[in-house]
């Protein structure tokens, strides 16, 4: 009888040991499948706007405002696909707002792009003072902003001067990131060691990544969808929408929504086929939805399009809460503070 105890006991310890998360693990599979490659991708289309800024503001040809919105359409699209990421090498020195200044308040791209040019120091677009310049003007927001307008940037000298410093501003700080995620970032979670501030031990650092996963939806619903549509169709107001003015509202939710799905999958390998299926299944749920809606500019006041949009909302929300409790019962996982917490 004793005999037999100790085989139970010893066949419970040994499936403890089978269950335990690995989580150093799963932060690896993160970083080197989705978080290195994605940023990998921002610098590459950073820089390569970059060359296209400068190229367009010492020889401007016919063409060259053609080339710097694709340019910036590429750019875009590289930061749809890291735009959740709130932890790691983006939070030092305010990178992520001075790239990605939104949701705006009191028109602050246009009044901080006003000063600037009103700026009597000759020395206010080097590099050095314009990271310490207003974040407003910094980042993607502001290029849009130069690039969308009612006049061709490239035909003025000091727009196109201002243009070429953010281009040049926006492919540092994503090296800067990109570099730092591959070499000591990925190699203290491959090691599971802490590496302060960004990332504490696997466990910690996985609820990082975890709540940035999470805070994507909560971006996606209030900031991205209802500040434009609204409760009431009268109030909707589609110049609330994300990158209105390039066309990419729905272009961004879309990317935002297959990266979230990524980030998921990655997860999801160390749940049961079960719960796989059922993020799966909500994931790909979300994504239809989203491919079935017209342009959301348009889509915002419209009745049976708004529909739609609120049902993915729906979609959205079940699929946060359902992710939230599976990995929290399954992974021990749990949120933590976002940096949208107090705003």
């Amino acid at each position: 009888m004793r005999f037999c105890l100790i085989i139970v006991v010893l066949l419970s310890i040994s499936a403890a040991a089978r269950a335990a998360p690995d989580y150093r693990e799963i932060n690896r599979a993160l970083a080197e499948e989705v978080i290195i490659p994605a940023y990998n991708q921002l610098e590459s289309a950073t820089s390569r706007q970059k060359n296209h800024w400068i190229s367009a503001c010492e020889e401007p040809a016919a063409d060259a405002l053609d080339h710097l919105q694709a340019a910036y359409q590429t750019t875009a699209d590289a930061w749809a696909a890291v735009f959740h990421w709130t932890a790691g090498p983006i939070t030092r020195e305010l990178r992520r707002e001075r790239f990605y200044h939104w949701p705006e308040r009191g028109n602050a791209i246009d009044r901080a792009l006003a000063a600037l040019r009103a700026a009597a120091n000759p020395d206010r677009l080097l590099p050095p003072l314009f990271a310490q310049a207003s974040v407003a003007v910094q980042g993607l927001p502001a290029l849009e902003r130069l690039l969308y307008g009612d006049s061709d940037v490239t035909q003025d000298p000091g727009a196109c001067e201002i243009g070429r410093t953010i281009a040049i501003n926006l492919a540092s700080i994503a090296a800067e990131v990109s570099g730092e995620w591959r070499g000591a970032v990925v190699d203290n979670l491959r090691r599971g060691t802490a590496l302060l501030p960004y990332f504490g031990p696997p466990l910690a650092a996985l609820n990082r990544l975890f709540t940035s996963i999470l805070t994507g939806f909560i971006i996606l619903k209030d900031q991205k969808l209802m500040p434009g549509l609204r409760f009431k169709i009268d109030n909707a107001n589609p110049k609330m929408l994300e990158g209105w003015r390039s066309q990419r509202p729905l272009r961004n939710l879309k990317i935002n929504i297959d990266t979230l799905a990524e980030s998921l999958a990655v997860l999801s390998r160390h749940l049961g086929a079960d719960h796989r299926e059922r993020i799966r299944h909500g994931m790909a749920r979300s994504q239809q939805l989203a491919a079935q809606l017209a342009p959301l500019i348009s889509g915002v006041t419209d009745p049976a399009e708004r529909r739609k949009i609120f049902q993915l909302i729906d979609s959205l929300t079940s699929n946060q809460n359902e992710i939230a409790n599976i990995f929290n019962q399954r992974l021990g996982l749990t949120i933590g503070f976002n940096s949208l917490d107090g705003d």
